[in-house]
């Protein structure tokens, strides 16, 4: 799954919670919407807004309970039917 780009929403665990709190804000479901930079093997990456600066933070797989991704406008390719 391509996440590089998209703006998404996580739910992460209690540790992750706790890791992040200072950093992101959540919402009242305590989930987080941020942009994706990357991913890989380890997590992924989100761009967070501080100040006058961004910042890129690894949020690691294990604190990943779940992503909400938004509904995109597909492209069709092939026939419709």
């Amino acid at each position: 799954m391509r996440l590089a780009g998209r703006r998404v929403t996580f739910f992460l665990s209690e540790d992750g919670r706790e890791f992040v709190s200072e950093l992101l804000v959540f919402s009242s479901r305590n989930v987080v919407t941020v942009e994706v930079e990357e991913t890989d093997d380890v997590g992924i990456w989100v761009r967070v807004e501080r100040k006058s600066s961004a910042h890129v933070l690894l949020l690691r797989w294990e604190f990943i309970l779940g992503i909400e991704l938004p509904v995109d406008s597909g492209k069709v390719i092939g026939l419709r039917g």
